[in-house]
């Protein structure tokens, strides 16, 4: 996916900033894993990371509550939590 995205939306770009969580598989790395060491190189050069924050993050939060409506008792559908979501925040 990092590939297609660099090379298929953004082939003339010099930097991608790449905004995710702290799991082990989001690292330049994983590149390596993935991919031959050419292609793993040139993909760290384009891809810039920044992690947010281990704890309380927003995205952390956000997975909290959402984990949290659709475990209340099965009667909220995901537009029911959209809804709420966007009531709240908009």
């Amino acid at each position: 996916m990092m590939k297609n995205i660099s090379e298929t939306y953004y082939p003339d770009v010099t930097r991608i900033i790449l905004v995710a969580d702290n799991l082990n598989t989001h690292c330049p790395g994983s590149f390596y894993a993935t991919f031959p060491p050419e292609t793993a190189w040139e993909l760290m050069q384009k891809f810039e990371f920044h992690y947010t924050p281990k704890h309380g993050s927003w995205l952390n939060i956000a997975e909290t509550e959402l984990g949290s409506l659709s475990n209340i008792d099965g009667t909220y559908t995901w537009d029911d939590i959209y809804k709420i979501i966007f009531t709240m925040y908009l």
